[in-house]
């Protein structure tokens, strides 16, 4: 208890909490917004984008796409006008139809003309109101099947010529999301596609997302191009890249959301008060020391073993956070490092004995790891290697959303530095 307090009356423990407040809220405002619904949720309304012959993408809901989200388009001429023809000249078949019997029904209900003197010569007289009523009634029948005919009419052109099924694209590349079947038709409507990659990294849809949201952003935004063709096409029939205006505002191009900037700006300062936070604490502990003492020299092998717990943590947090993968994110390579790491930290701890009350006090930070009483080749090699594997591993996470699986032979180096560095490790003990 009495260590814990003397760890918390340092400012330096106290930035580190701080920091990982930070990076801890973080987290939570990224895992509440993957939670919420997602901004693509809704749907345009329908209207009639004017007159053609081919499939068009006349809407789209939101501009801002994120994975696991909805993308809902309003579409029309899914099959073209022509293809319709016959429906149509069905409908305005029935059009006229109900136009003739509504003209018939009105004549029908009017009063009978008064009959000429000329006519009642000849024995004409006016209709009884028996005939006017059957009239009546024959003009009321026709104009209810006129209007159920262009009701069937009107069902089946909405309906269509059968079904179909369209496919999704992402800047001309069909991208791995189930199909949608929509109706047949040239009437407008709307499609709804679910932007869900798959919790492993191995699958070949993971790779797809991944070099998607690898591309170039802006403010957090990859620009995409949406598509849609039926099922089979290699290339899309329709495109959108920006909203239209609305409401007399501007078009917004569409964009993939990798990374929202309020909060990356809040993990990166969590992230650099933790780390100052960590390094106060390791200068005033034996934390990254060969001893207990806060005066005993730092120790290269618990640096290099602090350094890829950093790294293969925080990358594997990014990838989960940014992409939802979490299966089959870490490989073998990251299990080979980690034990290179740890067994080196072990072995030269071996090395330098048992702890005892005099212990070799520090030089400062850069002089120890670099050397007791001189700079060291086999540290220096050490350190360079394990900057510059380091420096990949980070440069594929942030580039590509990869942990790094470095080959057998990296993985030989790695190993070969870090026991030649154990080895003549007992050349300086003696």
């Amino acid at each position: 208890m009495g260590r814990l307090t003397d760890l918390l009356a340092r400012p330096s423990a106290w930035l580190g909490l701080v920091g990982a407040a930070l990076l801890c809220a973080a987290l939570a405002w990224s895992m509440a917004m993957r939670l919420a619904p997602p901004a693509g949720a809704a749907c345009p309304p329908l209207q009639r984008g004017g007159p053609a012959e081919q499939m068009r993408i006349l809407d789209i809901g939101a501009a801002e796409l994120e994975l696991r989200g909805r993308i809902c388009l309003s579409i029309d001429n899914v099959v073209s006008g022509a293809a319709l023809g016959p429906q149509q000249g069905r409908l305005r078949a029935a059009q006229a139809e109900l136009a003739a019997a509504r003209e018939a029904l009105r004549v029908a209900e009017q009063p009978p003309a008064p009959i000429p003197v000329w006519q009642s010569r000849y024995g004409v007289r006016p209709p009884t109101a028996e005939a006017l009523a059957e009239q009546r009634a024959r003009a009321r029948a026709r104009l209810n099947a006129a209007q159920t005919r262009l009701g069937a009419v009107t069902a089946a052109l909405a309906r269509g010529v059968g079904e179909r099924r369209l496919a999704l694209f992402i800047n001309d590349e069909r991208a791995p999301v189930p199909v949608r079947t929509v109706r047949g038709t040239s009437s407008p409507q709307t499609v709804t596609f679910t932007l869900l990659p798959d919790a492993s990294a191995a699958t070949d849809a993971s790779g797809y997302w991944r070099a998607l949201l690898g591309q170039k952003s802006e403010a957090g935004l990859v620009p995409v191009t949406l598509g849609i063709a039926e099922e089979g096409q290699t290339l899309p029939a329709a495109t959108i890249r920006v909203t239209p205006a609305r409401n007399g505002g501007m078009s917004r191009p569409i964009g993939l959301r990798v990374f929202h900037p309020e909060i990356r700006w809040l993990a990166g300062i969590g992230i650099a008060l933790l780390l100052v936070g960590l390094a106060g604490v390791a200068r005033s502990t034996g934390l990254l020391r060969d001893g207990r003492s806060r005066y005993a020299r730092y120790s290269l092998g618990r640096v290099q073993m602090a350094w890829w717990f950093a790294v293969t943590i925080g990358g594997f947090v990014y990838i989960w956070l940014v992409t939802g993968q979490y299966l089959d994110v870490i490989g073998s390579a990251t299990f080979v490092l980690l034990g290179i790491a740890g067994a080196t930290a072990g072995a030269a701890r071996v090395v330098d004995g048992p702890m005892t009350r005099t212990e070799p006090p520090s030089r400062g930070f850069l002089a120890d790891i670099a050397g007791a009483e001189r700079i060291e080749l086999h540290r220096l090699q050490m350190i360079a290697w394990t900057i510059v594997l380091g420096g990949v591993y980070l440069w594929n996470v942030l580039a590509n959303f990869a942990l790094t699986d470095f080959d057998a032979n990296l993985l030989a180096l790695a190993g070969v530095v870090n026991g030649v560095y154990v080895g003549l490790k007992t050349q300086e003990a003696a």
